[in-house]
């Protein structure tokens, strides 16, 4: 009994074991991972190529052989610099006795050599023209490009945005009649404020006009007790005043008088009278200043007696009467300042207010106009919506033929420039041809200044006519040259930018020729590209570096597409991208325009957010699940 209940429960134990594991198995995900492209952002194809670059002398020469013979008095090695028409080698040299084939002169030569220096600075300069017109097209194809692009975004967002644009000016109008009212009341507070301002610095200025009156008539009175200058004051020491220039008293009095008649006109002048309270006690302080200053330099000239000690603790005394007029001096001092500081307020608040009236005027005024321009801006919207659209129509075509314009001239010029340096490198040559024309056929003469790059032959060597002696490099200019495919030529263009890359550091350079014929050989075209600058440590000659270039290509028609060819499924009933709708794949029929390389332009009918499978498409069938990889 026992062991048959074991049985049973292992089982039990079984069954359960591979339910388990087939409840486990259902519940695999059988979906197939797939990544995913929007048809939106399928409009333009992008992608960077690197290509192998051998760095090389913008302008170089090889010197040949015209004889054969034996190469004698080698006198340059790689890397030593040669001027024009300077001799590198002789072949077979006979001596001065045999006299040379072409009966030249010194003279010839050397204006022969003049010749061929003014030559190769002038094809130096067509080359820089030509550098110079490529760095500037590039910036203004960019440009015009930049503005095609815009118009054709323009156009395209118009439409839906009609709305939101009438919205905005709604509320621009809106914000702009608020702020015309906040304007106005701006204006009027400050108009309020100004009034207050100029009444407040009114009354401010004749209480200090007052203040500074009063303080003079006290000054004039003290003044008059030391000094008896008005001479109703009797003085136990009036002998002793002035004993050591009396013509000081007499200053005293006189300018006693003139005070005192200044105050006493303050005393006639009515409350409302502020600006001639003002004037007349600005006098009276100017007044009171002469009376101190003459009142100091009277007890200067003061001597002291018995009535009238030098110092005293209890009584009058000459340093008492001193010190009394320096405060006197500093009071009158202060007068004057005060009186300034009122004349000062005064300007200052009428100009603050005039200021900042103005300004709120002129506020005030244009919150008007931006109401009345928001205003019209509203009106114009509500009834100019289809003559946005014609006229984003225009702008698209006018950006166009602005573009298509920008290029003709730009490839006009570009060619122009072009023709103009094989014009001044014809030139150059034609008198490379006649400075080594005058030289013996014997010499082996360097036809240009620069370094020597590349040294074939060596003392006694054999060689023969057209053999290559010397390669002479002009290494204050440098370009690279590139070979890539025929597919991959047409995706150049004149002035187009490339990165040099060496190890980690990176130069910019630009497209400055292309090879419209290919290499006879390799079946390969030659792209010469030309550094922004020329850094001599980064761009060795006969090194190779690596060019990176960026291409750019955009779908014309309004419906095309650029995927790559993986993602295009061509068949003899028809041409199919599969689309991932709803977890599963779905095809959508597909026109192909044009394949370039590994990318095809199609033309499909498919919305902007529909997403193309472009890896993991191949084996799907119509309805099977999927699930979107990152």
């Amino acid at each position: 009994m026992k062991k048959h209940l074991i049985t049973i429960l292992l089982a039990a134990l079984l069954v359960s074991g591979c339910a388990s594991q087939e409840g486990a198995e259902n519940t695999a995900d059988n979906r197939v991972g797939v990544r995913v492209q929007k048809a939106g952002d399928s409009k333009i194809s992008k992608r960077t190529a690197e290509y192998p670059a051998m760095v090389s002398a913008e302008q170089e020469a090889k010197v040949v052989a015209k004889i054969s013979g034996s190469a004698k008095q080698i006198r340059f090695k790689s890397g030593d610099r040669v001027s024009v028409g300077q001799e590198l080698a002789k072949i077979d040299d006979v001596g001065s006795g045999q006299g040379n084939v072409a009966g030249f002169n010194a003279s010839q030569v050397k204006q022969a050599g003049v010749a061929v220096e003014q030559a190769a600075a002038a094809y130096s300069l067509a080359q820089k023209t030509y550098q110079n017109l490529l760095l500037s097209s590039e910036k203004d194809l960019e440009q015009a490009r930049i503005g095609k692009s815009q118009s054709a975004q323009g156009k395209d967002n118009l439409q839906n945005s009609s709305d939101e644009n009438l919205k905005s000016a709604k509320l621009a109008y809106e914000s702009a009649v608020l702020a015309r009212e906040q304007a106005k009341t701006s204006l009027n507070n400050r108009v309020s404020a100004s009034r207050q301002a100029s009444s407040d610095a009114a009354v401010n200025a004749g209480v200090t006009a007052d203040s500074v009156a009063n303080t003079c008539s006290a000054i004039i009175n003290n003044i008059n007790n030391i000094t008896g200058a008005g001479g109703n004051v009797e003085l136990v020491y009036e002998d002793n005043l002035g004993a050591l220039d009396f013509s000081v008293l007499t200053n005293v009095k006189n300018a006693y008088i003139l005070a005192s008649i200044e105050s006493e006109k303050y005393g006639k002048i009515t409350p409302a009278d502020l600006n001639s309270k003002i004037k007349t006690a600005d006098t009276i302080a100017l007044a009171v200043k002469k009376l101190a200053d003459a009142a100091a330099l009277l007890f200067n000239s003061t001597i002291t007696s018995a009535s009238l000690p030098q110092s005293s603790l209890a009584g009058t005394s000459l340093s008492g009467l001193q010190s009394a007029a320096a405060g006197y001096q500093a009071q009158a001092n202060g007068a004057i300042s005060q009186m300034n500081g009122v004349k000062q307020a005064l300007d200052n608040v009428a100009l603050n207010n005039d200021s900042s009236l103005d300004t709120l005027e002129k506020a005030y005024e244009l919150a008007k106009k931006q109401e009345e321009s928001a205003k019209q801006n509203l009106e114009n919207l509500k009834a100019g919506n289809k003559s946005a659209l014609d006229s984003a129509g225009f702008g698209i075509e006018s950006s166009s033929n602005q573009y298509s314009a920008t290029e003709i001239r730009i490839n006009s010029q570009l060619v122009s420039a072009k023709a103009q340096m094989e014009i001044a490198e014809l030139s150059y040559r034609n008198a490379l041809v006649a400075l080594q024309g005058l030289y013996d056929s014997h010499s082996a003469i360097s036809p240009i200044a620069g370094t020597i790059t590349q040294k074939n032959v060596s003392e006694g060597e054999t060689v023969s006519p057209g053999q290559i002696l010397f390669v002479i490099s002009r290494s204050e200019d440098v370009k690279l040259r590139i070979y890539v495919s025929q597919d991959e030529v047409r995706d150049f263009r004149l002035g187009q930018a490339v990165w040099i890359l060496k190890d980690s550091e990176k130069r910019k350079g630009l497209v400055s020729g292309i090879n419209g014929q290919p290499d006879s050989l390799t079946k390969r075209y030659l792209v010469e590209i030309k550094p922004e600058k020329n850094d001599k440590e980064f761009f060795t000659l006969g090194s190779v570096l690596s060019a990176s270039v960026d291409f750019e290509k955009k779908a014309v028609g309004e419906k095309n597409l650029i995927l790559s060819l993986s993602a295009i499924e061509i068949g003899q009933n028809g041409n199919y991208v599969k689309i991932a709708e709803n977890g599963k794949a779905r095809k959508a029929a597909v026109k192909i325009v044009r394949v370039e390389g590994e990318s095809a332009e199609i033309e499909a009918d498919l919305p902007a957010d529909a997403e193309i499978i472009t890896d993991g498409g191949k084996m799907l069938e119509e309805g099977d699940e999927i699930k979107i990889l990152e």
